[in-house]
């Protein structure tokens, strides 16, 4: 049971006995001092019981730091250094948001995740420990989707050049550019049916554009993220899934959602690119501009287009970084999956 399901089980019981004063008060009669006292008493050991459980479920940035000390695994970080990374990431976040801090009591750590985290930094699929922060919105932001928020407070300062693949001869949505970045709808490995992917994915993916109709308005949020911080990713490496098993990565889209293993969302994943160029002056890929990385993200084409919808991904070069979509059966081999577990 999750920690959401338990919440709401327990909210039923304090709902019922509320429902039981309120009866005793239609009636006519009210219970006696005693039973009130005892009635209160329940309501007040349910809410200490929620947040009971709640603290049981997570780890405090303090106790995930002792964590990784006590399993040797700090060492598997980039630069073997937890807490020299989060005041790294601090430092940078102060380029987009004024007076930024790190707000160390909203970032908590799932016991749940945890055996995934350590089988990802064993096999080297993931290394980061990456802090995802929107601030606040201003003006015309609020409108903005997370994606535009991102590519328009942190590329100045990055210097990454931009495409789109109408650009070099693709054209897959119809969309330009800016157009295919306000259109990426953001997704989770549980939106999907994997059957129904398998079988006729444009279905699947379909139904999803028409459930969600588009992209969320950003919201100021702060959430760690374990993933990978390697320039390029390696074409046959060990990846984990959200259940902490390992596993060979594939190739395509369908076989990441099958096998439950999650990615960056294309907001997530400029972010990380842009705290790669920050700080060691590089963007992802090889190089050669023949590895692309799948996002966790769709897209429904212009009218017309066959087919009707396409999933994310994204192509970085020694050019620049193109922000495209594929085929969700595509499993060339030059396609990676950057793996990511969130907190």
């Amino acid at each position: 049971m999750t920690c959401q399901e338990i919440q709401e089980k327990l909210a039923r019981l304090f709902s019922a006995r509320e429902e039981f004063i309120r009866e005793y008060e239609q009636q006519g009669a009210s219970p006696s001092r005693e039973a009130a006292a005892a009635l209160i008493g329940q309501s007040e050991a349910i809410r200490s019981l929620i947040n009971e459980i709640e603290g049981s479920l997570h780890l405090s940035l303090e106790e995930f730091s002792g964590w990784l000390k006590s399993n040797n695994l700090e060492s598997k970080l980039e630069g073997g250094d937890f807490e020299a990374l989060l005041k790294k990431q601090e430092e940078f976040y102060r380029y987009g948001y004024d007076d930024f801090q790190l707000d160390r009591d909203q970032i908590t750590v799932e016991r749940r995740k945890l055996k995934a985290i350590k089988n990802g930094l064993e096999t080297g699929c993931l290394n980061y420990p990456f802090v995802y922060a929107i601030g606040e919105q201003k003006g015309f932001e609020h409108k903005a989707t997370e994606m535009i928020y991102v590519y328009t407070r942190f590329r100045s300062f990055t210097r990454i050049r931009y495409h789109g693949a109408t650009e070099f001869g693709g054209g897959m949505t119809g969309y330009d550019t800016d157009e295919i970045l306000k259109r990426y709808i953001p997704v989770t490995p549980d939106d999907f049916n994997p059957k129904q992917l398998r079988e006729w994915w444009p279905f699947d993916v379909k139904r999803i554009c028409e459930e969600k109709k588009q992209a969320p308005l950003v919201r100021p949020k702060m959430q760690l993220i374990f993933t990978d911080f390697r320039q390029a990713i390696p074409k046959d490496q060990k990846v984990v899934n959200e259940k902490g098993q390992i596993l060979k990565s594939g190739h395509s889209f369908i076989q990441m959602i099958e096998n439950r293993v999650g990615c960056l969302t294309p907001a997530q994943w400029l972010m990380l690119a842009c705290q790669k160029k920050s700080f060691d002056d590089v963007i992802f890929g090889n190089g050669e501009g023949d590895a692309n990385e799948w996002l966790m993200a769709v897209i429904e084409n212009a009218p017309g287009k066959i087919p009707p919808v396409s999933v994310a991904m994204v192509l970085p070069s020694s050019s620049g970084l193109w922000f495209d979509v594929s085929h969700a059966h595509g499993g060339d081999s030059d396609n990676r999956w950057r793996v990511a577990v969130e907190c």
